[in-house]
Order: C-alpha cells, then structure tokens, then sequence
C-alpha cells in the first residue's frame, strides 16, 4: 500500500524540501532529455529560491528508505511567489546545452568529438557505442552548442545513434544496461490498461526504478507478454497519490 502513497523528496545543494511538493516526471525514448515539473505549494513556496543550473535531486520513498528517480538542473532561477511556483527541470543535457564549442577537429570520430564535449560540460560518466567509424580529416565547429554537435554527427557520418541521460550516464549509440525485468499483473498492480493512438497505456503505482527503453512484463488479460518501454510518465494527483503511466507497443 506504500506504492500509493509515497513521500517525495527534493534536494538541493542548499537544502532538502519534503513537504509542499507536487511533480510531474516526463522520460521518453524519442527525446534526448528527460524533464521535470515541480510545483510548490503552500505554505512552502515562499521559501524557496532556486539558481539556474543548480543540481537537483527527486527522490521517492517508504519508511525512509528513499529512490532517485530525477537527477538534472534547474533550466532556470527561480524564486517561489504568488505568481510563480513552478520549476522546470532539465537532466544533464543542460550541461551540454550550455557548453559553446568553437574548434577544429582533425582525423577525428564522433566518439572523439562527444568526449571533447562531455569533458568540457563536466560530464564525467559516459556509455559510447564501440562501432569503428572512418576518420574525418577536417571538422570545423563553430559557435554550436555539445547538443547540437551530437546530432550533427549524424549527418557528418550519415548514421542515427540514438543519445541520452540515464542515472546521470550519458548514452550514445547504446542501451543502457537492465539487471531486473519487472511484471504488472491484472488485478494486481495494474490500475488500468488501454490502447490509445497505438501506444499501450498502463497505469500503475509508482515504480521509479522504471526507464524508458526498459523491457517489462506485462500479464493482462487484453495483451501479454514482454515489452519494451516507449514513454514513462510520472505525477501526484489530487488525492495525494502518485501515478506512473507507462507507455509501449504490443500486437
């Protein structure tokens, strides 16, 4: 019954905020960054002062015993008011967006040039796809951010590896790694399951520890089987209650 109404946590450099807080997480294999919404609300709101690019931890707990399920940045400052209560939150693709690149690359790969780039953002952990690729014997950049350099990899070396953040890794060209395979069941920890604009749509508690791109096992008795994850969505309702809503394509 925890799974229904689990504390959420918020983390700061500065402090930690456990009260007051509503959120809405957004993770999606189609997009190069997740995202999330927090929403203040009273009393705590008038306390809060938060500086772009601050880090910021999202946990989700029980007993307290606490789950990371948001690690990114503040995409802008933002001081709580009447007016102004919510924050937007980016992972660590801000640092890439914020990195200004002006350089040549000699007999270069794209692995080479994501590593220039991760380093100068301060990205430490990275998962790059080991495909040889023909070196490159001259690759101006000028004046485009680490994210736009990744994808114009793509078009310098025609090829689609998909990138992204996970667990603060950064991604390229590789899945990251699953050590549990997690079943929803009928009747048991699915609330509802419906196909919508050809996307499988369960909803369920909250289940942080799952990913985007994430294979899960499905029992039910509309679709059964294992499938991977498309989209995750996360947010509090009304009631008080957190909801994930998990997203994939079945036959």
């Amino acid at each position: 019954m925890e799974l229904f109404s689990p504390l959420i946590r918020l983390i700061t450099a500065k402090y930690t905020y456990t009260k007051g807080l509503e959120l809405e997480i957004n993770s999606c294999e189609d997009t190069y960054y997740d995202w999330a919404k927090l929403r203040f609300v009273r009393p705590m709101e008038q306390t809060v002062s938060i500086a772009r690019s601050d880090r910021i931890t999202i946990q989700i707990g029980y007993n307290g015993s606490f789950t990371t399920v948001f690690t990114g940045y503040a995409a802008t400052d933002f001081t709580a008011s009447a007016n102004a209560n919510e924050l937007l939150l980016k992972d660590g693709m801000l640092l890439l967006e914020d990195v200004r690149i002006n350089s040549t690359f000699l007999n270069t790969t794209p692995q080479e040039i994501i590593r220039y780039c991760a380093g100068l953002a301060g990205i430490t952990q990275l998962q790059l796809s080991t495909a040889v690729y023909q070196s490159r014997a001259c690759l101006p950049i000028i004046g485009q951010n680490g994210i736009q350099i990744i994808q114009s990899i793509n078009t310098y070396w025609r090829i689609q590896p998909k990138f992204f953040f996970q667990d603060d890794v950064l991604y390229w060209g590789i899945t990251a790694p699953q050590s549990k395979l997690y079943c929803f069941e009928y009747s048991k920890n699915i609330i509802s399951l419906q196909l919508t604009d050809g996307y499988w749509e369960l909803v369920t508690v909250s289940v942080p520890f799952v990913k985007h791109s994430q294979m899960i096992r499905v029992k039910h008795p509309n679709i059964s089987g294992d499938f991977k994850v498309h989209r995750v969505r996360v947010n509090t309702q009304a009631s008080g209650f957190i909801r994930t809503t998990l997203l994939f394509k079945g036959d």
